[in-house]
């Protein structure tokens, strides 16, 4: 098959995957300081984002973000990764009538934080779900949105069904529901396929999540000098390893170690502990 054809699917499936995007607690650690004079608000956190073929893990990556919200209008200005690891299979086939060979590490992405922004507009539309439920130790909203559930889109032998988002946001329990209340949130994005050759529809799972780790005011918006680079890793320091970090990496090490090969760390300060 032409690279064409193949780039065309890729795209689709992009398309299909991050098309929500388009329309465990983790406690603060540091209590911001109150000047009022300040123009921005600074959540940093953990993440990480990975992607599933078959209920096997097909990539993984994790780190440090801050993202950067203007404090009247609480709308985000600015993301600024400032460490990453990359894990992905060293092997993909790339067959393209062959879904069940494709490297799906190429969808991950950092959390995308524009949802905390307002729920508003995701109430009034007909096409999604929105829940809200009140906890004894946290208050969580959930958006769902769901596509090609009773008809399947059929494109050159390719079909593509059951495509399903949700995002999940938690809240400190009976808060205003704003950036510095932030306590998890998720993301996730599942879709299958298969070309007409494959006997049985793959199922493709992308999943994302941040947890907010301090929080602190400022007058600069940052530029985002280190870019997320699905080819690369950048890090300065071993910071998966402190205890405060998402236990997520002792469930996927037999899979990191085996199945997935960490990108070259380009950061040339780093010194291996």
């Amino acid at each position: 098959m032409k690279k064409s054809t193949l780039l065309f699917l890729m795209m689709t499936l992009y398309s299909l995957i991050n098309a929500q995007n388009n329309n465990s607690t983790s406690e603060k650690t540091d209590k911001p300081r109150t000047e009022d004079s300040a123009k921005y608000l600074y959540v940093k956190g953990n993440f990480n984002t990975y992607a599933t073929l078959n209920n096997t893990i097909n990539g993984y990556a994790d780190g440090i973000v801050t993202y950067i919200f203007d404090r009247k209008t609480k709308k985000l200005k600015s993301t600024c990764i400032e460490q990453y690891r990359i894990f992905r299979m060293p092997r993909a086939e790339w067959d393209s009538q062959k879904f069940s060979s494709w490297d799906y590490s190429i969808y991950m992405h950092l959390p995308q934080m524009k949802r905390i922004e307002g729920t508003n507009p995701y109430k009034k539309n007909k096409n999604m779900v929105f829940h809200k439920t009140e906890g004894s130790q946290r208050d969580e909203i959930e958006i769902k949105e769901e596509r090609l559930q009773e008809k399947e889109l059929t494109l050159l032998g390719f079909h593509f069904s059951d495509v399903k988002y949700s995002t999940r946001i938690a809240y400190t329990r009976n808060s205003r529901k704003q950036p510095e209340d932030l306590l998890q949130y998720s993301e996730s994005s599942t879709m299958k396929l298969k070309y007409k050759k494959e006997p049985t529809y793959n199922v493709v799972n992308i999943y994302t999540n941040f947890y907010p780790t301090a929080l602190d005011f400022g007058n600069t918006k940052n530029n985002d000098k280190i870019r997320f680079d699905l080819g690369t890793s950048y890090y300065t320091s071993n910071y998966w390893e402190n205890p405060s970090f998402p236990d997520m990496q002792n469930a996927l090490d037999s899979f990191l170690k085996e199945d997935l090969q960490e990108k070259q760390n380009i950061n040339a300060l780093y010194t291996k502990n």
